[in-house]
């Protein structure tokens, strides 16, 4: 009996899907350019993702949650970083 009860339970798993950590959209609008690495992690945790250019570091967080019959719900924001501080905000 305890096999169709796994089952159940990994097929209910299965239909909920979380992806990155969520975040507030007016914690994203504290960040200003000028603000070190440091004020950003503290403000909106470390990043999802990093991706490195001749530019600077784009830092960005992605938060994605679904479940079986509804539309996907996502977020995304993303800062530029050079030289330890913000010189570009996705707006």
């Amino acid at each position: 009996m305890t096999r169709p009860v796994s089952l159940m339970l990994a097929l209910l798993l299965a239909a909920c899907a979380t992806v990155g950590r969520d975040f507030s959209f007016e914690d994203a609008q504290r960040i200003k350019l000028g603000m070190t690495e440091a004020q950003v992690v503290q403000i909106m945790g470390k990043p999802t993702n990093k991706s490195i250019d001749g530019t600077g570091e784009l830092w960005m967080w992605i938060y994605v949650t679904s479940t079986i019959g509804s539309p996907p719900n996502s977020k995304s924001f993303a800062v530029k970083i050079k030289n330890g501080e913000v010189i570009y905000i996705q707006q």
